[in-house]
């Protein structure tokens, strides 16, 4: 499989995955509760490891997600070479010299066309009005990365962020980010920050199409995986 394709496979298998995740927290929450208490613990201490498994799991989903994109783009400079001087830089750094590579440096995106993609793609009953169109503005496919690494570094530093962001307002789910206070990392910002960045990795996508034309582009563990199932069914 071309690891372009890969990405979206994996950000789609993390989603179902967190999904999952929240399922079974709900439907068998008293089940997990006793079975956690039978262990021994007290009944505070088990209502807050419930808790808890809920916040883990929203970490581990953003995780896999970051993940997911940090290999694509070194697997990416491999291919197409966009950071070959040795010096190591930010993730954000590295993210920008990708797109520069690809001619789309400048580019930006409304955000008013997000939420459209939002609502359209919101198929919960009884949730119809959950997203809201405000006031838009333009952003650079590269500040959406940049939202996405700040988020998940805030995970490695007790919630606490070590820079401060501009406010982003997404169909009333805000981003408020700034230096040395507590972010607030909660279910929808989450999720949005994960759709967010489908923009800029699709036009990443699409523009490698554009100018590397006819080529597929594999994934060496992918295949080296591959082969050893397949050595192993002979």
């Amino acid at each position: 499989m071309d690891i372009r394709h890969q990405l979206f496979v994996r950000i789609e298998l993390a989603t179902i995955h967190y999904y999952q995740s929240i399922e079974s927290s709900l439907n068998d929450f008293n089940n997990i509760w006793q079975k956690t208490k039978d262990l021994g613990y007290s009944d505070d201490f088990t209502t807050k490891s419930v808790t808890f498994r809920e916040v883990s799991s929203r970490t581990n989903f953003l995780e896999k997600v970051f993940f997911a994109i940090d290999y694509l783009i070194q697997q990416m400079n491999t291919t197409i070479e966009f950071h070959t001087n040795g010096t190591s830089h930010k993730k954000q750094h590295y993210f920008k010299l990708l797109l520069k590579k690809l001619d789309i440096e400048n580019e930006v995106i409304d955000t008013g066309k997000i939420v459209d993609e939002l609502i359209k793609h919101n198929t919960l009953n009884g949730y119809e009005n959950i997203f809201k169109k405000g006031n838009n503005r333009k952003i650079e496919l590269h500040e959406l990365y940049n939202y996405l690494v700040t988020l998940r570094n805030v995970f490695h530093n007790n919630g606490y962020s070590q820079k401060t962001l501009n406010h982003l307002d997404i169909g009333g789910v805000t981003f408020e980010i700034k230096k040395g206070e507590q972010t607030k990392f909660t279910h929808d910002t989450i999720v949005i920050i994960v759709f967010l960045m489908l923009f800029p990795l699709e036009r990443i996508v699409e523009q490698t199409f554009v100018k590397y034309p006819n080529q597929i582009w594999k994934d060496k563990y992918t295949q080296e995986i591959k082969e050893i199932l397949e050595g192993k069914e002979k």
